[in-house]
């Protein structure tokens, strides 16, 4: 087989590997003889979006060889850590293409002005498109860790678009009864669960009064005033949770789609000041506790309270997210 070019070059950090990534790095292979596929050792910038859940070099790399070998290719292939955006273009004088996306063309063109400067022939540039969530985004790292997509694309967010509630079907009443998780009995045990500064979500008034008198503050409470369908005093309610940021009607079994607007508003609130934000539920706050883990972003942690029994402690995991997620496509809209 004839290919356009004898060597290419694309980049990357292929964090959280998705569809994206895998329009991205095939496409070389289509053209080009052999491709040199840079991983990012330590990204370039701590201010990627919540860049804690950033997965490790080895991790990002055995995904990125699995892929490859999947397709066929690995033995075409030279995989390096990179450092910076160059890479080995000004180096490596095989290297005849490079392979950006809309978003890294502009890293392209500083590597052409370079290898100019060096007296180097300019790269050719290939731009492969970006792939789209099914919501019309841009599929990236960034919004899976924010936790708003999954890696094949599908968002979370569309599953509130509807107007009308989401009602639970009685088949899926005693699922959900069932916790989540283990129990935990000493809130206090909490602090050795969830490393600071991760951000925590409670739902239930008890479990958050709980961390709250701990000194643990929570991003989110989500609560309705009530413990056992019996109301709280209202000194109580006073004192931990003084200002109310949102209300929200929510009928008991049922789920609100407006709760996914106001849950991504009170997080970006809190990341902005630190200050807890305080959801106050009218009716019932029992299932919100599903579009909190199906929101939240990944290494987050959802508690909620089980009366008699303690509080159940979530991580936020790709795992968790679509356990959660097949739950709401039965809940009848």
């Amino acid at each position: 087989m004839r290919y356009t070019f004898k060597h290419s070059i694309l980049g990357g950090t292929f964090d959280h590997f998705h569809i994206g990534h895998e329009a991205f790095v095939s496409a070389p292979f289509n053209d080009s003889l052999h491709v040199t596929v840079g991983i990012v050792e330590t990204p370039f910038s701590i201010a990627k979006s919540f860049s804690l859940t950033i997965e490790s070099y080895e991790i990002r790399l055995q995904n990125l060889t699995n892929y490859l070998k999947s397709l066929g290719v690995l033995d075409r292939a030279t995989i390096i850590p990179i450092h910076d955006i160059y890479g080995t273009t000004l180096t490596d004088k095989s290297i005849d293409a490079i392979y950006v996306t809309s978003s890294t063309k502009q890293n392209a063109d500083l590597i052409n002005e370079k290898r100019l400067a060096m007296e180097m022939p300019p790269l050719e540039i290939k731009v492969v498109p970006h792939v789209k969530t099914d919501d019309d985004q841009i599929v990236s790292s960034s919004l899976i860790r924010t936790g708003l997509i999954n890696r094949s694309g599908h968002s979370y967010l569309k599953i509130f678009e509807s107007d009308n509630n989401l009602v639970m079907p009685d088949s899926l009443r005693d699922q959900l009864q069932k916790p989540l998780c283990t129990v935990i009995t000493d809130i206090n045990n909490i602090i050795t669960i969830v490393p600071p500064p991760t951000p925590i979500i409670t739902v239930g008034d008890m479990v958050s009064m709980d961390l709250l008198k701990t000194g643990i503050t929570p991003a989110i409470c989500v609560v309705d005033f009530q413990t056992k369908r019996t109301d709280i005093d209202e000194r109580i309610t006073a004192k931990y949770f003084p200002t109310i940021h949102q209300t929200l009607q929510n009928p008991a079994g049922s789920i609100n789609p407006q709760i996914a607007d106001i849950y991504l508003q009170s997080f970006n609130i809190f990341q902005k000041t630190s200050n807890t934000q305080i959801i106050k539920v009218e009716g019932e706050e029992d299932l919100l506790t599903l579009p909190a883990l199906l929101l939240s972003p990944l290494g987050s942690f959802v508690i909620y309270g089980i009366p008699n029994l303690g509080a159940c402690i979530l991580e936020v995991t790709p795992e968790i997210k679509s356990k959660i997620n097949s739950f709401f496509y039965n809940l009848k809209k």
